[in-house]
């Protein structure tokens, strides 16, 4: 109950109000997970600031997909990119390298190039 009504208003309605044929709520089609986690976490870091003068501040930075993953099969270019980071990724894990983020650069170039 108590998360509930830490919900955006919007959420809480469509919760109780829209169901699908099957009777399961329906969630909003715009909603945005990582901003209500953020808020939530930003919530609870203030609630904690009060009993601990020096908690840890939080300022969360969110990147949509929504434009970006309309397509319905991969491109070249999206293949590429993910076998690329999936690589960097395998190395990181490897070498048992935590707190990195797997990257590469020059990536108007051809493939082949990308560093």
């Amino acid at each position: 109950r108590a998360l509930f009504k830490r919900l955006p208003r919007l959420v809480q309605m469509s919760l109780i109000l829209r169901r699908d044929s099957s009777g399961i709520p329906l969630l909003p089609h715009d909603l945005e997970a990582e901003r209500i986690l953020g808020r939530f976490v930003q919530q609870e870091l203030r609630s904690r600031r009060k009993s601990t003068p020096n908690s840890a501040t939080f300022a969360p930075r969110f990147h949509t997909m929504e434009l970006m993953s309309n397509a319905p099969l991969p491109s070249s270019f999206d293949c590429a990119y993910g076998y690329v980071l999936g690589h960097v990724a395998g190395a990181l894990v490897c070498q048992r390298s935590t707190f990195y983020v797997a990257g590469c650069a020059s990536m108007h170039k051809a493939p082949e190039e990308w560093e």
